[in-house]
């Protein structure tokens, strides 16, 4: 008897089809323990909370068809110890060797023979473990997949005995009739139309990004990074001093730390410099099921890597960043993706490289979870994760916060930028300068006591 087979949405088929050798459309998470965890466990949890979704049991077909979107079909030959492999890393288990790892999985395809994920339990890392999750962009975007994450975990330590999530919510991409009723356009009005396709004329005419270190061809070879933990309190403080959001400080950050890499890469940083990230923007409405698929949009926004001031260049983000947000430009991008998952692959790869050039970086934050959470009866210490990138984008900046602490990873092209690790230290420094200049900033606007 032939599977049940559900047609994929046009936007979930426009993510699939930008899988290239150089880019894998992947989104790799990271989480550390300080314990080792135990596979029967983390398989117990696997089975009977992930394997809810019917994703996680299903299989593409029709990938290569001339028109149409392929299919979703559940796996026949579903394996689940295919998707859960164990490995130690190699001695001396630190930073350094787990990055390898990582660099070199991000590096690899999924199989598309099988249900496009995988998870990798390292162990040999510090005293504890490191388990390694990739799934494909195609399945779920960050936000949904967060939530997948959290119901996979226990707010407490005791051995975890797994049971199916409260509401494992659709896995096809749309919502209940009458979500998507209410959340389908209200307003097809011709102004906002006119809108959109004013957004659209202004992106397409803009020009290129300059050419730069950060920009160039593109290898197979990626490699991750990731900061220490910064205290998202503080974060947040820094940017209350002239009405920042955490976005603005840490994208303002990077931006200090990109001028930094490249004054000691070139000595120069030319006048007027400016790169854009394309930085993802949530469309979707509060709802209390997992949904899993694609709803968010982008914005191509301008990172000022000319300005030395941390705190000018900070006050110019949050200009540009507000001005974007206020725009329907994110709307009529995620419109864009999903008419070119539509058109035939060479019409997409031609649209998709067209706006590639717009770009240098993507740029991501998603929120976590701000209390401590357990997976598979194991504390997690630290929730890193790498957003792909697209087209000819060679640079990837991923943010996520947990337990109180923000993360910030970095995935660069192993031929444009072979030491990411140093734009890491570059962004601790900024990081540091830009919290000494906006403490200052509050201490004197702060009323005098006495």
């Amino acid at each position: 008897m032939q599977s049940r087979r559900q047609p994929m949405s046009h936007v979930d088929t426009a993510w699939l089809r930008m899988d290239d050798p150089t880019n894998r459309m992947m989104i790799s998470g990271l989480i550390l323990f300080k314990e080792p965890v135990i596979k029967a466990d983390l398989r117990r949890v696997i089975e009977t909370r992930l394997l809810q979704y019917d994703r996680f049991r299903q299989r593409i077909v029709g990938l290569n068809r001339w028109a149409g979107n392929p299919f979703w079909e559940d796996d026949p030959h579903f394996d689940l110890n295919y998707h859960i492999q164990e490995m130690a890393l190699p001695t001396p288990g630190d930073d350094d060797t787990l990055r390898k790892v990582v660099g070199h999985f991000m590096s690899q395809p999924l199989d598309l023979s099988r249900p496009l994920w995988q998870i990798h339990l390292l162990r040999n890392y510090r005293n504890g473990c490191a388990v390694l999750v990739r799934i494909h962009h195609c399945i779920a975007d960050g936000i949904a997949l967060v939530r997948v994450l959290l119901s996979l975990t226990d707010p407490q330590g005791h051995p975890t005995i797994a049971q199916p999530p409260p509401h494992p919510g659709r896995s096809d991409g749309t919502a209940p009739a009458n979500a998507a009723h209410s959340r389908s356009p209200r307003k097809h009005s011709l102004l906002m139309g006119a809108l959109k396709l004013y957004s659209l004329t202004r992106l397409t005419f803009q020009k290129p990004d300059p050419r730069t270190l950060f920009k160039g061809k593109l290898g197979i070879e990626k490699i991750p990074a990731w900061s220490d933990p910064l205290p998202l309190e503080e974060v947040k403080n820094m940017g209350k001093t002239i009405g920042a959001t955490v976005n603005d400080v840490l994208l303002s950050v990077v931006s200090g730390a990109l001028r930094r890499y490249m004054m000691k890469r070139v000595n120069v940083v030319p006048p007027r410099l400016n790169i854009r990230a394309a930085v993802p923007l949530n469309l979707r409405p509060p709802e209390p099921d997992i949904r899993l698929g694609n709803e968010f949009g982008l914005l191509f926004l301008s990172l000022p890597l000319s300005i030395g001031d941390p705190l000018e260049r900070l006050k110019e983000v949050k200009r540009r960043s507000l001005e974007l947000k206020q725009s329907v430009q994110s709307q009529m991008v995620f419109g864009v993706l999903n008419l070119i998952g539509m058109v035939p692959r060479f019409i997409q790869r031609l649209i998709v490289n067209f706006f590639g050039t717009k770009i240098t970086a993507v740029m991501t934050n998603v929120p976590g979870p701000q209390h401590p959470i357990f997976l598979a009866g194991k504390e997690v210490q630290t929730i890193l994760f790498w957003v792909p990138q697209s087209g000819r984008t060679g640079m990837g900046v991923s943010i996520f916060s947990y337990n109180g602490h923000v993360y910030i990873g970095l995935a660069t092209d192993a031929g444009l930028i072979p030491e990411p690790a140093e734009i890491i230290r570059e962004l601790h420094s900024e990081y540091h300068e830009l919290r000494e200049v906006t403490r200052a900033l509050a201490q004197m606007a702060s009323p005098k006591t006495g």
